[in-house]
């Protein structure tokens, strides 16, 4: 947790450089101390949550993706992995962080790391009976 603290507090005053610079400031994605870093931010596809009274549905939807993952967890399925995710609020931003799949930033053939579900914008979707 002190690494993704302290990576995103890097990250919002400034101090790292994106792995897509050329992008909207927001949609900037970073990589320090192996933790993958981006952004919670309101897109065209946001919603509001109508259950609270939120004013900003990033945060919102950042919640529930926490606690889904911390519902995976909780029931304890044999073999199913996830990501360790935080969120860090600071300075009025909140920034995503995650581990890093194990070669998804020098893999060309992505289709490799997924035993389930989709990587390639659900043209192939992976499942087994």
């Amino acid at each position: 947790m002190d690494a993704a603290i302290t990576g995103a507090q890097a990250i919002i005053e400034g101090k790292l450089t994106s792995l897509n610079p050329n992008e909207p400031v927001k949609q900037h994605v970073y990589v320090y101390n192996h933790i993958f870093f981006s952004y919670a931010v309101d897109t065209p596809l946001s919603y509001k949550d109508l259950t609270s009274s939120d004013q900003f549905p990033s945060f919102t939807q950042a919640n529930h993706d926490i606690k889904g993952l911390q519902m995976l967890q909780g029931i304890d399925v044999p073999e199913l992995h996830h990501l360790a995710t935080c969120l860090v609020d600071f300075k009025g931003s909140r920034m995503i962080c995650q581990s890093i799949i194990p070669g998804i930033l020098n893999n060309s053939d992505l289709s490799s790391l997924a035993e389930y579900g989709t990587v390639d914008d659900k043209k192939t979707i992976v499942a087994s009976e």
